[in-house]
This record gives C-alpha cells, structure tokens and sequence, in this order.
C-alpha cells in the first residue's frame, strides 16, 4: 500500500477499491451454497470446519508431519521417508483431478 501521488485522493480511493474487492470475495467464499470442490472447502475452512481431506488430503499431511517433527527435530529424517515414517497411505494421483 505504498501508492503514491501528488495528491492523496487517488491512492486512497485505490486502496479502498482494493479492500472492498477483498472483502466483497471473501463474502463470497463465506457464503458459497456449493458441496464439493475448492470454494466449498475454502468456505468450510472459514467457518472452521477443516477436514483433514481438504486440499488433496494436505490437513492430514501436515497434521501428520507436525507429529514426525518432534521425533527428529534437528536434523529430520532424510529425503522421502515420510511415508516409512507415518501410518497414512499417501498417494500423489487424487481421482477427482
């Protein structure tokens, strides 16, 4: 937001224009009547109901990783042992792809 000008008054209707595009979108994605696909979990994760298959099944990964993390803080495990380390079955094809 460092717009500048000669006079103030257009760098501060673009930065309103700005923020009212934010807002008017996350409106949207707040009250997105959708069941499936990348809105709809952006929208439950805006009224905190995250699951753990949104974002190609990301959550539980992450959530899983946070878990190895503490067993080998320093140095970590090595390259691709992620899945030796953890009990989830992880697959990169996701069918509806």
């Amino acid at each position: 937001v460092f717009l500048r000008s000669g006079r103030g008054r257009p760098a501060h209707i673009c930065c309103a224009a700005c923020a009212s595009a934010a807002a008017g979108a996350l409106a949207a994605i707040f009250f997105w009547p959708g069941t499936e696909g990348t809105m709809y979990e952006l929208s439950q994760f805006l009224h905190g109901h995250i699951d753990d298959s949104f974002g190609s099944s990301r959550i539980l990964i992450w959530r899983e990783t946070l878990g190895v993390i503490a067993e080998r803080p320093l140095l970590g495990g090595g390259p691709d042992t992620l899945t030796l380390r953890t009990d989830m079955d992880f697959s990169r094809y996701v069918a509806e792809t």
